[in-house]
């Protein structure tokens, strides 16, 4: 561990610390870095958000939303099939 064997024995010796004083110190740490982060972070989202805006078009959710509704048909067909994953029909 790279840790002498004195320091080992001090500190084994010392009083275990509070568990809800670390918690605490820990969630006020955290706060902290939630409130430094949130702000820059909507403000970036909101701007691909916009970015993106122009990109969209009915056509291309239609392209899009195709083999997923494609998938979701295939899924529910196999499902009332008795199928499962990595095995064939039940019936």
């Amino acid at each position: 561990m790279g840790i002498p064997l004195k320091q080992i024995g001090k500190l084994l010796d010392r009083k275990p610390p509070d568990v809800l004083s670390v918690l605490f110190a820990k969630r006020k740490g955290l706060k902290a870095e939630t409130a430094r982060a949130r702000p820059c972070d909507r403000r970036e989202a909101r701007a691909k958000v916009e970015e993106r805006k122009a990109l969209w078009s009915p056509e291309l959710q239609a392209r899009v939303s195709q083999p997923w509704e494609e998938l979701t048909r295939e899924i529910q067909s196999a499902t009332a099939a008795g199928e499962t994953p990595g095995r064939r029909s039940v019936n």
